[in-house]
């Protein structure tokens, strides 16, 4: 009896020592010393910001120093930017003002065919969904507007490029072996037919079309029974693309209005891609930086790609595109990355 009576005691002891053992601990957890631990192993295991070359688009959560308020605060600007521009072509802004239609139609002799037929072939092809109301939301969008100039030569502006959200390229644009000076990241490849042949897959495509058998083209890429005439082309565009029908943007011809009417051309029917492409980014974007535009020292231009010394002249009006560009950064609304002026030779 005396034996069983030690052994109760014994059991009712480790009992009692392991309660008390157990309550310790869960006050030990209860302020913080066990929840530390856990919040170190979730931290460690947490999924990290995409890189920027993600295919998804996750925007900057800093503080934003929007564009759009501060054209509108402008007296000498505002009047060139309207809030209501369509800025891209899809089933929801397929409908024209009578005056961008007009304007549009009589851009060029060679166009010619139905456009109501040509947009409901398009986008049963080409969806053309607005990604940048999308990606807006998720914080500030940072975009920046590469354009060609040999200025981009010597310049190291790579990484500054490829630190954006989205970065814009315009035609012929080869990032391969100018990493350092023009980055290696390309969100949207801008192009028309006749220079889609320099398109580089990774890119999402991006369509400025002219006219109507453009957008044939187009619907044409991605339909292969879906015949087309290529004699409205100085060159055959390309029959075929890897790109993706469902992130292929096509500019809108209310912004190519738009960017005639605030560039003010006088002698020209349109602007130049690179100054339309900026046009979109001041209403697609939050922030807009510049790169890769202007001129050489004698007034030539040139390719930073290019060996040759350049051209004094250009099928747009290139002054009055320099001049509304140094409006904007002296309003401080965008920002303008003016580079160098150096040859290959110098450059390597």
């Amino acid at each position: 009896m005396l034996k069983a009576r030690s052994l109760l005691k014994a059991l009712v002891a480790a009992v009692s020592a392991g309660i008390i053992g157990f309550l310790v601990f869960y006050h030990s957890f209860n302020n913080g010393v066990s929840s530390r631990f856990l919040t170190t192993s979730w931290k460690e295991s947490a999924p990290s910001r995409p890189h920027p070359t993600s295919k998804f688009i996750e925007p900057s959560s800093l503080k934003c120093d929007r564009v759009g308020p501060k054209i509108a605060a402008s007296p000498s600007l505002s009047e060139l930017f309207n809030k209501a521009t369509k800025v891209l072509w899809n089933e929801g802004t397929r409908n024209l003002s009578p005056n961008v239609r007009d304007y549009w139609m009589n851009l060029l002799h060679r166009n010619r065919g139905s456009l109501e037929q040509a947009l409901d072939d398009l986008f049963r092809a080409v969806p053309g969904r607005d990604v940048f109301a999308e990606w807006r939301k998720r914080g500030c969008l940072r975009c920046a507007v590469i354009g060609n100039s040999k200025n981009m030569l010597g310049s190291g502006y790579g990484s500054s490029i490829d630190a954006n959200d989205v970065v814009f390229r315009m035609n012929r644009c080869p990032t391969g072996g100018y990493e350092k000076d023009v980055g290696s990241k390309t969100t949207f490849h801008v192009v028309y037919p006749e220079s889609a042949h320099a398109y580089q897959p990774g890119g999402r495509l991006f369509l400025v079309p002219f006219k109507v058998p453009d957008l044939q083209w187009l619907t044409s890429v991605f339909n292969v029974a879906y015949n087309i005439s290529d004699d409205g082309y100085r060159s055959r565009p390309p029959a075929s693309l890897d790109a993706n029908a469902s992130q292929v943007v096509i500019l809108h011809p209310d912004l190519m209005y738009e960017a005639k009417v605030g560039f003010r051309g006088r002698t020209k029917s349109y602007p130049s891609t690179g100054a339309m492409i900026l046009f979109a980014s001041l209403h697609l974007c939050d922030e807009v930086s510049v790169y890769g535009f202007g001129f050489g020292p004698r007034g030539e231009f040139g390719h930073y790609y290019d060996e040759s010394a350049g051209i004094s002249l250009t099928s747009h009006d290139a002054n009055v595109e320099t001049q509304l560009r140094e409006r904007l950064e002296k309003e401080n609304i965008i920002r303008v990355y003016k580079g160098h002026y150096l040859t290959l030779r110098e450059a390597r």
